[in-house]
């Protein structure tokens, strides 16, 4: 399978991210709402760990993107 492009839902919770990440996930994206790997996505942002498994390991991500370093997001996924 070819590698996809990650997707990064950067509102907050309530707006709607479980029935994105249903979507996504019917569409054969593997996704993070929240935590996942047990790992929160957005703080991975702030430490700067691309490396991290819920960054690593999925391709769209939701929930708490309105805490997410997003200039690090943009820096690193240039493609998202």
């Amino acid at each position: 399978t070819a590698a996809r492009d990650k997707v990064f839902f950067l509102g907050p919770m309530k707006t709607g991210t479980t029935s994105l990440s249903k979507l996504f996930t019917e569409r054969g994206y593997k996704t993070c709402h929240g935590e996942c790997a047990g790992e929160t996505w957005s703080t991975m942002t702030h430490a700067h760990k691309a490396d991290s498994k819920s960054l690593r390991d999925h391709d769209a991500f939701m929930d708490h993107g309105d805490h997410t370093d997003f200039e690090w997001l943009n820096q690193t996924y240039p493609t998202a």
